[in-house]
């Protein structure tokens, strides 16, 4: 992927956040699914680290994926120990799929009160949170949607 193509991405991001819906953006429908890839994996490296990862989505899930990717970093930032390995993102039953693994190297000791949320907890929940999120956003533009059956759900 050239670094015309990773402008391009963030410049997306960049519209997403000031604006409400992206559609009326022709460059928006010059973005593959391999430059998506691409781009999360440079945007988050620590996360999308996997060789084996799997991801399939369209432009209009980018910001949600990114939001969710931060708030996971933040939650790891705290949590030294904690590790996150993504496996899979993609559309599945016309919702996002986030599938991923969290190790923990040590005893999270906040598992052992009632007090403290565990990071794998609050990983998992962010990651739910997400797939909700995405229910109401149109995959392919980032527009309100709701998910729509003519054959296949989408």
């Amino acid at each position: 992927m050239t670094d015309r193509y990773t402008e391009q991405l963030t410049r997306y991001l960049e519209i997403y956040d000031s604006c409400a819906t992206v559609s009326k953006y022709q460059d928006l429908w010059e973005i593959s699914e391999a430059m998506i890839d691409e781009f999360l994996r440079k945007r988050w490296p620590e996360l999308m680290a996997n060789d084996q990862l799997e991801i399939s989505i369209l432009p209009g899930w980018i910001p949600v994926i990114d939001r969710l990717c931060r708030s996971i970093t933040e939650v790891l930032n705290e949590n030294p120990g904690v590790r996150v390995t993504v496996h899979q993102v993609k559309e599945k039953f016309g919702g996002l799929r986030f599938y991923a693994t969290v190790d923990s190297a040590t005893m999270d000791e906040c598992q052992l009160c009632d007090e403290h949320i565990p990071a794998s907890t609050r990983i998992y929940e962010l990651i739910k949170r997400a797939e909700r999120e995405a229910d109401f956003i149109c995959e392919t533009c980032g527009a309100p949607g709701k998910k729509v059956t003519r054959g296949w759900i989408k």
